[in-house]
């Protein structure tokens, strides 16, 4: 029986803002686990993207891909991919309004092509670019979409235009140069209520830090939701607790704060 679990976003909150992981933070959760703390892994991020830093957490239960995919202790026990027939109609309207776009699963990542949005991009969250197909299947298996529009009054028109005609998607800024898109019934709060219904955490208080938009559906899934200092005003507004931001040890005065390290 664990004594609570605790949900962790990566970028602006378990992450520096260089995309490491602070000492602080690694020690943190290594007291959670000594204390009978689940930590749990939450990202928009695919497993290919977050191996190593699963391998030096030995954090095993985790909900990447906004929700697409949940694992228990290494065991996946929620795979969802958006439908093949959407990833198609997709495809189409950003071909045809020349919309650079990447495609997303467990796995690896494809690019339709690139331009200085990608290169951006992938120099911010220090990747490497991804292969580049733009012959992509659309049948290939696909847990999320990245769609390279600019943060502008004209990228999000785009936006808008793209969210009336796939309603059936949700469409997150997550970045400066790209919009993050998922089905709509998938999210870290989906993702979170799959991984609560394993037998061994029912009835576990849960906890979850985060700091952006898209972290909402994990903050309001959760008993006590901790926003970053450094978050959106959303996210510290719908948060119980305000920590300090994430280049000032928050992670671990958080959980301090409800006593669990």
């Amino acid at each position: 029986m664990y004594r609570a679990v605790v949900f962790f976003d990566l970028d602006g909150t378990l992450y520096a803002d260089d995309k490491t992981l602070p000492a602080c933070n690694l020690s943190a959760i290594k007291r959670l686990r000594a204390n009978g703390v689940l930590p749990v892994i939450t990202t928009g991020r695919d497993l290919w993207e977050i191996d190593t830093l699963m391998a030096v957490t030995k954090i095993s239960t985790i909900v990447a891909g906004n929700g697409a995919t949940v694992r228990f202790n290494n065991r996946t026990v929620g795979q969802h991919y958006i439908p093949a027939t959407t990833v198609t109609r997709i495809t189409a309207a950003t071909r045809r309004d020349r919309i650079t776009t990447a495609y997303y699963n467990e796995h690896h990542a494809v690019l339709s092509g690139t331009d200085d949005l990608t290169q951006a991009n992938y120099a911010d969250v220090q990747q490497a670019v991804p292969v580049v197909n733009p012959d992509f299947d659309p049948a290939t298996p696909v847990t999320r979409m990245l769609l390279f529009i600019g943060n502008d009054e004209a990228g999000n028109r785009v936006k808008s235009a793209y969210q009336q005609e796939f309603p059936e998607m949700a469409f997150y800024r997550d970045s400066p140069y790209d919009v993050d898109t998922i089905s709509k019934d998938t999210s870290k709060a989906s993702g979170i209520a799959e991984l609560l219904e394993q037998p061994d955490l029912h009835g576990v208080p849960t906890y979850a830090f985060g700091d952006a938009d898209n972290d909402l559906p994990l903050l309001a899934a959760v008993d006590h939701p901790v926003a970053m200092q450094n978050g959106t005003h959303k996210a510290r507004h719908s948060a119980e607790f305000v920590t300090a931001d994430n280049m000032h040890k928050g992670i671990p005065k958080g959980l301090r704060h409800f006593g669990l390290i």
